[in-house]
Formats: structure tokens, sequence, C-alpha cells
């Protein structure tokens, strides 16, 4: 039985593409699908000299191994995110079906026309590259709240350390003849310090423990 002197065939294979984001460097398998036309040019040497038809198989494996290698060269360079390896590099048909038809010629038979009809990220490396960036978005969130919060904890440790270190002579306490006196005796009356009134440094006058205008403790001058 003769056989057909053109036809189409699909070729499928994988390469390994780097991939390099922030700390995150390994290789993507790609899978991709290659749809092919083809058709014999010389009838002689189709049927080679044992009586054998050069089978499609054959054909399939030289367009996915040719395919492998101009991926693989194409992005010698590191991608750093799905989108980029997703969208089929339509402009590396040419060089496929060339450097396929080097090998097929000698069959008598050729490649016609070719494209992509798949090239894609294995899921297993997908979920990896997205649980990488879910990770490092979550980083970031957790750095820009960080950056955000330092000004008010460094300026609210300045204020307790400020308030920590005021020694207590220098808080001021009201004498029962109202003299205000920082000393430890009233330089009115001569009593002896006493703080069952006080003033706190918000200038609020008190007679308890805690200031009755802002909250702050006696203790804590």
């Amino acid at each position: 039985m003769k056989s057909e002197p053109r036809g189409k065939s699909t070729a499928r294979d994988l390469a390994y593409i780097p991939y390099v984001n922030d700390g995150l460097d390994f290789a993507i398998q790609m899978n991709y699908l290659i749809d092919f036309s083809w058709q014999i040019f010389d009838e002689n040497l189709y049927v080679i000299a044992t009586g054998d038809i050069f089978p499609i198989s054959m054909l399939k494996d030289a367009v996915g191994d040719t395919a492998k290698i101009n991926i693989t060269r194409y992005y010698k360079t590191p991608v750093s995110s799905i989108p980029e390896v997703e969208i089929p590099p339509s402009e590396l048909i040419p060089g496929i079906i060339e450097k396929t038809n080097k090998l097929a010629k000698g069959y008598g038979i050729e490649i016609t026309n070719a494209r992509f009809n798949d090239f894609s990220v294995s899921e297993a490396d997908k979920m990896t590259i997205h649980r990488f960036e879910k990770e490092k978005e979550k980083a970031r969130l957790y750095s820009a709240i960080a950056k955000a919060a330092n000004p008010v904890v460094a300026a609210s440790a300045v204020q307790s350390k400020n308030f920590t270190e005021k020694p207590l002579e220098k808080v001021s306490w009201l004498c029962k003849c109202g003299k205000e006196n920082k000393t430890n005796f009233c330089s009115e009356c001569g009593s002896q310090k006493s703080f069952e009134k006080w003033v706190c440094s918000c200038g609020t006058k008190n007679s308890g423990k805690f200031c009755m205008e802002c909250g702050r403790k006696l203790e804590e001058y």
C-alpha cells in the first residue's frame, strides 16, 4: 500500500529552563507540544534501502529533540516569573523546521509547517513558584508593617526612657503652706518633702498616685 504524500502529526516533549527570583533558583520543567505538517518530496528516498518506510514516529522524535535544543538555548537567560514562559515562542519555529529537515531530507521527507500548541510550566513547578511568591509577598507585608511601626516604637522608647530617668527630686511637690518645691524641704516654711500633693510634668497638680490629666503614675518619676 502506497503511503500518503503528506500528513499532519504532533510532537510532545519537555525542556528545562532556568528560573531565578530573589533567592529561588531552580530549573523549571516546561511541557511543550508542536503540531506540524510534513510531505514526501522524493518517493525514492522515502523508501529506504531495506524497504522499510521512514516511520513518522522518528520524525516526531526529531521535531521534539530539535525543539528542546532551541528552547534551552533561547532561555539561556533565567526568567523570573511564570507569564514570561507561558507565551509560545513562535520565533523558534523556523529554526526547528530547518534543523529537523536537515535530518529528514535524507529520507525524502520534510516539515512544511509547525506551531506550538502548548508551552507551559509543569503543575509541580507552578505550585512551587506560587508558594514562593506568596511567602515573598507576606514577607514584604510584614516588612512594611515593621517599618511603619518603628518610628512609633522608637518615639515611645525615647519617651519612656526620659520618664524613668527623671530623678525624684526634680518632681515638684506642694507643701501644706501652698509653696511648690523641688528640694527636700519647703523654702517657705521648712517642712519636709511630701508627695501628698505633687505637680506632674504636664503641669497638673495632683494629690493621688496618678495624674488626673495624663494618667502618669507618680512612681514613674
